[in-house]
């Protein structure tokens, strides 16, 4: 059952990840690529469920990174569905799809180090942490283009309502 919960998982984040670079793309260009943008949120509310169905205690850090992606992807449903992207719902929804994208990064990040018995024993050996200083890259990037999407999708969007 793990290993059926792990490929699903992995499969789901991966193929998240693609749609939502699509639906990242579509967003730096005022457009809302409706059919992708729900299979992306979908594909990502799938890994992240999956994740969490994982060994539940201790509570561990991809099952964090798991919840929050829920929480992070029913914002950024609200704002387009709810509130139809009108006013700063069309800033928040770029915002929180960019974030649900940085998120499903970070798992794969997880797994792949998780997997990588090399970079344990590296790690091992080092005072800082090559997942954690990867984890922060990752994220520092996809603020910048969490807000850079947010800003052009906002401006391209009230033009066009």
């Amino acid at each position: 059952m793990s290993v059926i919960l792990t490929v699903f998982h992995v499969v789901c984040g991966m193929a998240g990840v693609g749609l939502g670079a699509m639906v990242l793309f579509g967003l730096f260009n005022g457009k809302v690529l409706d059919k992708f943008t729900v299979l992306f949120l979908q594909l990502s509310l799938a890994a992240s469920i999956a994740g969490l169905l994982f060994q539940l205690h201790p509570l561990m850090p991809a099952q964090k990174v798991s919840m929050l992606s829920v929480y992070v992807s029913g914002v950024a449903i609200i704002a387009w569905r709810k509130f139809k992207l009108t006013g700063v719902w069309s800033a928040i929804f770029a915002f929180t799809a960019t974030i649900v994208l940085c998120l499903d990064v970070l798992m794969i990040v997880i797994q792949a180090f998780k997997w990588i018995v090399r970079v344990s024993a590296y790690e091992a050996s080092q005072s800082t942490s090559p997942l954690l200083v990867t984890q922060l890259l990752v994220m520092g990037l996809f603020v910048v283009l969490g807000v850079w999407a947010a800003r052009k999708f906002s401006e391209s969007f009230s033009h066009t309502v």
